[in-house]
Order: C-alpha cells, then sequence, then structure tokens
C-alpha cells in the first residue's frame, strides 16, 4: 500500500481499478486519509458478471468446455467483480471515513477494441487475461470450438462500419472526505 500523505489531493478518481485492493478496508482508508477535507472521491467499478453482456458471452461460450472460477463478487478481497454489490461498497466507503456515499447504476454500449474488424475484436477479447487463463486450460479442440462460438457471438454484434457493440454495466460511487 503506497504510503499517501495526509490530505495530499482534493480529487481521487479510478477507472476499474479499486477492486483489485488485496485489502479494502485498509485501501480505502489510506485513499482517505489521502484526501483534504472536502475531497472528492469518484470511481467506476463492474456490476456483476450476469449484468455485462461483454463478457457473458465469453464465459458462456468457455463454460460449455471448462469450469469458470469465481470472479469476486465479494468485499473482502481482490477480483474484478469484487464491487459489484452497492450495499457492500456503501458499508465500506463509510467504515473509511467517507460521507455522503452514493453509487448509482451505469449502464451502456462498449465499442469493443475501439472498432475495426471482427477479427481485430476477437483478437482484443482473446489478449485479455482472463480470457487467456480459461481458454489455456483447454485442449486444442475445446480451445478452437470455444473461440468459434465467441466468434459467432461476436459476428452477431459486428456492424462493418462500426464494430462490435455490447453491453457493459458498472457502478458509478461518489464520496466526499
Amino acid at each position: 500500500m503506497h504510503p499517501f500523505g495526509e490530505g495530499e489531493f482534493d480529487v481521487l478518481i479510478s477507472q476499474f481499478g479499486l477492486m483489485f485492493f488485496d485489502d479494502p478496508e485498509g485501501g480505502f482508508a489510506n485513499l482517505h486519509k489521502a484526501l483534504a477535507p472536502g475531497g472528492r472521491a469518484a470511481f467506476m467499478t463492474w456490476r456483476s458478471l450476469e449484468a455485462n453482456e461483454w463478457l457473458m458471452m465469453v464465459g458462456k461460450a468457455a463454460a460449455r468446455h471448462v469450469d469458470l472460477p469465481n470472479l469476486g463478487g465479494r468485499v473482502g478481497g481482490p477480483g474484478m467483480f469484487a464491487l459489484e454489490k452497492p450495499d457492500e461498497m456503501t458499508a465500506l466507503l463509510t467504515g473509511a471515513g467517507f460521507t455522503q456515499v452514493a453509487v448509482e447504476p451505469v449502464t451502456t454500449t462498449i465499442l469493443l477494441a475501439g472498432g475495426g474488424t471482427l477479427d481485430e475484436s476477437l483478437d482484443f477479447l482473446l489478449g485479455m487475461g482472463m480470457v487467456r487463463g480459461l481458454l489455456g486450460s483447454l485442449d486444442n479442440h475445446a480451445r478452437d470450438a470455444a473461440i468459434s462460438e465467441i466468434r459467432i457471438t461476436l459476428g452477431e454484434h459486428y456492424d462493418p462500419g462500426i464494430g462490435v457493440c455490447l453491453g457493459a454495466a458498472g457502478w458509478l460511487a461518489t464520496a466526499l472526505r
């Protein structure tokens, strides 16, 4: 944990990073300490796996061939979905000393890989650590079958003029010191 100075910052902004704290209570207390009195915090974190179409389509294809690991879903340990429950996130922030905590749902469509071709979007997904880990445990036949299913699903969401658009859902949390 980085030893921030007391009241060193006026604003804290994080995009999809704070759910990976090994010690969330300590991490958020450290960030609270780093904010000046009246300082503002705002961060995005993922909602559940089920709420994120862009991940579910990969998970469904892989699940036909490999057991899916626990991806988080709990405050108290690191993971992509460690902050998916707004009540637990609110308790974590207030426990660290933050006030005026608000957690709002954000639902959007993401342009996978920033646009481009279907193959570029597939390559982007296959390059993600989570996807590499899921597919890396498969034999060649099962891996090829899962990739084929993923490519078919991506194709259903592909617009040649835009790219692959898929649903994404997160939480926007704001708070004050």
